[in-house]
């Protein structure tokens, strides 16, 4: 099935990749088991699309909904 990936990367640690590096490890592991990795992130959340990105996911749809 699906699993979701989603970090958060404390204030005094981004910028390192760190969060790229965790994001490759939970795909490799997602894959390892039979899995199909998937990132969600808010349109506005540049940094997150950036390290879903650079962790090899492209853009496929976006969400809407009305409150």
């Amino acid at each position: 099935g699906l699993h979701e990936i989603g970090v958060d990367v404390v204030a005094d640690r981004r910028g390192a990749g760190l969060g790229r590096i965790v994001v490759g490890m939970a795909i490799r592991e997602i894959l390892h088991r039979g899995g199909e990795p998937f990132y969600g992130c808010s349109p506005t959340n540049i940094v997150s699309q950036r390290t879903a990105w650079s962790a090899g996911f492209r853009p496929t749809m976006a969400d809407t909904t009305i409150t």
